[in-house]
């Protein structure tokens, strides 16, 4: 059994889940930003999603890879330095939200002997949003943590094909 709490949610009309919300918020301030981004370029063409990635990654998104199987869809994501109780995944049949917070007691805490002076790790709190091409089995998705790194499988939904008899010559 997985560490990583899972918030499985059947319908992907229910957005009930407060983090729900909260990645809605930080979609506004990521286009914010990369609107700034935008401006201060001299709204020059071609370099729109640039600022969009540059963006994503100043505010939240960790490092992500998203590869499909036969059977199933495998969601791995960078989270180094997170333990297991402080990821949370939230799945809907056409969605996945990764959230990974560290308590308020981590903050500010030395590593071993020294405190850093400055740090490019983002690390305090992550979100990944990720949509899913084709809906998953919502209830039988699993996730593990393994040297920093989140790995999500997501099973396809199967899909029923109808039986159709076939007749036999006499």
């Amino acid at each position: 059994m997985s560490e990583i709490k899972l918030n499985k949610v059947a319908r992907a009309d229910d957005r009930t889940l407060p983090v729900f919300g909260e990645v809605d918020r930080l979609r506004l301030e990521i286009s914010r930003r990369a609107h700034e981004l935008f401006e201060a370029r001299g709204r020059g063409h071609g370099r729109e999603l640039d600022d969009w990635l540059e963006a994503e990654r100043e505010l939240c998104w960790p490092p992500a890879e998203f590869a499909e199987g036969e059977s199933e869809f495998v969601l791995s994501v960078g989270l180094p330095g997170f333990e297991p109780q402080e990821i949370e995944a939230t799945l809907t049949p056409r969605e996945v939200i990764v959230h990974a917070h560290h308590g308020s007691e981590r903050k500010g805490k030395r590593r071993g002997r020294v405190a850093p002076s400055w740090s490019e790790l983002r690390s305090d709190d992550l979100y990944r949003r990720i949509e899913l091409p084709d809906d998953i089995d919502v209830a039988h998705a699993r996730a593990a943590l393994r040297h920093g790194m989140l790995r999500i499988i997501l099973p396809k939904l199967a899909t029923l094909r109808p039986v159709i008899p076939v007749a036999r010559a006499a």
